[in-house]
């Protein structure tokens, strides 16, 4: 499919230079007008100001969930989430995440706080969140999400904090994303998660296991945009352009 000339040095730029050449990647062969890709050196809170003045009402590919799931709640022009990440622990935890919004809403009601929804990645609380996402996943990838719900930030700890037990790397991540003051994230407040639960209930949120940088799941991306007809409004490809190939980058194109 022709999507217009992609520029790979383009990928290279610094984040103001990225953020500030409005509609400079096209996605002609699947976006009215022309679309962004965003990539790991820019920050959602410089990113949003301009998607939400210059995107076009569209799908949002995300490469992990965290600022795919900030984007859907800040830039109201995405009717769409893809979350398409080549890690199966990353896509576990990506649907876990969206599962403990949605059944919590649906059997308690409205979350009253953020932190109503991040007791649920505390430690002692893990065998309550696994009773909610009963029947969510087999056995085996129940397994997984169990163990990610557990892991611990390894790093500078053995060696600096002898005798102190390192803080739980998922929950430590949403209480940083709650706590920060440069933009309002999708768990700042109960209202965002609120938000981000409907819209997964509503089947605006979806969640594929696969890779960028690899031509057959590239296709399979556009195939799954193609019989949703979805308009192609944002890509935010992390690091992705790291792994590029000549052929992957054809591909992408």
């Amino acid at each position: 499919m022709d999507t217009g000339e992609f520029d790979q040095r383009a990928l290279l730029r610094d984040r103001a230079t990225t953020i500030n050449h409005k509609a400079e990647f096209l996605f002609d062969g699947h976006s009215e007008g022309k679309g962004w890709l965003i990539p790991n050196e820019a920050y959602h809170h410089s990113t949003a100001p301009v998607l939400k003045e210059y995107a076009v009402e569209g799908a949002l590919i995300s490469v992990g969930f965290g600022r795919g799931f900030d984007t859907l709640i800040g830039v109201p022009k995405i009717k769409e989430l893809i979350i398409f990440d080549y890690s199966r622990e990353v896509s576990l935890l990506s649907l876990a995440t969206l599962e403990i919004a949605y059944r919590h809403k649906m059997i308690y009601g409205d979350f009253k706080t953020s932190e109503e929804f991040i007791r649920y990645f505390k430690e002692e609380n893990v065998d309550e969140t696994m009773t909610l996402l009963t029947g969510a996943f087999s056995d085996e990838d129940a397994e997984i999400v169990k163990d990610l719900f557990s892991k611990r930030y390894q790093k500078g700890f053995d060696e600096n904090h002898l005798g102190v037990q390192p803080p739980l790397l998922i929950e430590s991540y949403l209480r940083y994303l709650a706590d920060q003051d440069l933009y309002e994230s999708w768990v700042s407040s109960a209202d965002a998660i609120n938000t981000l639960a409907t819209r997964y209930g509503n089947g605006e949120v979806h969640v594929i296991c696969g890779d960028l940088s690899k031509k057959e799941d590239i296709d399979f991306l556009l195939q799954y945009l193609i019989e949703k007809k979805m308009t192609l409004s944002v890509a935010d490809i992390s690091n992705v352009d790291k792994y590029f190939n000549r052929t992957s980058r054809d591909s992408f194109r």
